[in-house]
């Protein structure tokens, strides 16, 4: 029930149809994250791994201490605010390296019991994190969202209907025709301000190609009719051209992704290489190292040292030198 991404949800919603007594709606989990219920989770994980036959061929490590491993991660989480020590006490701590996965592990099973237990079933469910997307009778609709509000006190869900025959999900703008078939945009939100990194800006030309380059394939893989797509193409040339990218770039980008299209058409062998660098990005340096490189099968990247984050953000409490616990040096 799970959409990977924008490209797979207009592939699949695209084949769907809607009836005349049908709407399109979607959910979306308030707070996911924080509100995962940690006991219940670990329950469901219990089941998972212990009535996984094929665990033993893909790790060593008997389930009883992955649920030991499990545990700890999540009841053991601890962080500093106002100068106090204190410990999270259920949910997953946001941006942790186990959140996600233990996020979708109770998701799915949130969804197969809304899905089993109800008697207004929609017609079609596709699930993205902690986003729904769905067809129901318009008479069953908000039945079934009573129902799934009441499956647990934790997880609460709000729900937007469509208007004017369009729903948004994720970054795709879902459009009920007038013969029940479906056709898919680009969706952006109204604060959209179409600011994107400037040409002018300090970052290796390969980021700035990928600007270019990850609207176009968006637009490509989202975009259900022909004549739609021509017009986001010209939107998207234009936006570029505002934030200062050269129409010769552009082209050299489009000619790229054509390119890329006809060797997995020709099923063309990628190019290979034998090694790989991330260096620091030094304007007029970087470019000439990177065909280097190249030039020897090396795949070479580069990352910026300076960023905005780096100099603004400070989400924790700075522990004084002090009080730090610094290793020194190590003896046997």
């Amino acid at each position: 029930d799970r959409a990977k991404n924008s490209k797979d949800f207009s592939e699949y919603i695209r084949e769907q149809t809607v009836d005349e007594d049908e709407i399109l709606a979607s959910f979306d989990v308030t707070s996911l994250y924080t509100n995962v219920p940690i006991k219940d989770t670990l329950v469901i994980l219990k089941d998972l791994l212990l009535n996984d036959l094929d665990l033993k061929n893909r790790t060593n490590i008997p389930a009883e201490d992955i649920l030991d491993l499990t545990e700890f991660l999540l009841t053991k989480t601890w962080f500093q605010f106002n100068g106090q020590f204190l410990t999270q006490t259920d949910g997953v701590a946001m941006g942790g390296p186990t959140s996600s996965i233990i996020a979708e592990i109770f998701m799915i099973s949130h969804s197969s019991t809304a899905l089993t237990t109800t008697s207004s079933p929609p017609k079609v469910w596709e699930r993205h994190v902690d986003d729904i997307f769905l067809i129901n009778k318009q008479a069953w609709l908000n039945d079934f969202f009573d129902h799934i509000n009441s499956l647990h006190s934790q997880i609460k869900f709000t729900i937007e209907k469509e208007k004017d025959a369009c729903l948004p999900f994720l970054d795709t703008l879902v459009k009920r025709n007038d013969d029940g078939t479906i056709s898919t945009l680009v969706y952006r939100k109204p604060t959209h301000t179409d600011q994107y990194l400037n040409f002018n800006s300090n970052h290796q030309d390969s980021a700035k190609e990928s600007v270019i380059s990850s609207l176009l394939m968006r637009a490509e893989s989202v975009v259900s009719n022909p004549r739609y797509l021509r017009i986001e193409n010209e939107r998207i040339v234009n936006v570029l051209a505002t934030n200062d990218y050269s129409s010769q770039m552009i082209r050299n980008v489009q000619r790229k992704l054509k390119q890329r299209k006809d060797n997995a058409n020709a099923q063309k062998e990628p190019e290979e290489f034998t090694g790989h660098v991330n260096l620091p990005y030094i304007k007029g340096t970087s470019e000439t190292l990177r065909r280097i490189f190249r030039q020897h099968k090396i795949r070479c990247t580069f990352y910026s040292n300076d960023t905005m984050r780096k100099v603004l953000s400070h989400p924790k409490d700075q522990v004084p030198e002090t009080k730090q616990t610094n290793i020194n040096s190590l003896q046997n």
